[in-house]
C-alpha cells in the first residue's frame, strides 16, 4: 500500500509531487498558506514547496507554486 496524504477539498491539488525534479531543483517538500492567515497575507495563498538546486547541494530554497518550471519534454 502506497501512503496517501488527506488534502482538504477547498485547498485545490498541488501541481507538483514529492521528489519531481523541475527547472528550480527536486522538490522535497510542500506546503500551504490558507487564505485569511497571517503567511498568506505576507508571502501570498497558496502552495509553497521546498527544492534543493540538485542533490549535491547543501541549500534549500522555497517558492510559490506560480513561480516553479516544469521540466521540458527535452
Amino acid at each position: 500500500m502506497q501512503p496517501t496524504i488527506s488534502i482538504p477539498q477547498h485547498w485545490g491539488y498541488p501541481r507538483f509531487t514529492l521528489e519531481q525534479r523541475t527547472q528550480d531543483g527536486i522538490i522535497l517538500g510542500f506546503y500551504y498558506y490558507p487564505s485569511g492567515t497571517e503567511l498568506a497575507e505576507q508571502f501570498g495563498n497558496g502552495w509553497r514547496y521546498a527544492l534543493m538546486p540538485n542533490k549535491n547541494s547543501d541549500e534549500l530554497f522555497h517558492f510559490q507554486e506560480s513561480k516553479i518550471q516544469p521540466l521540458t519534454p527535452e
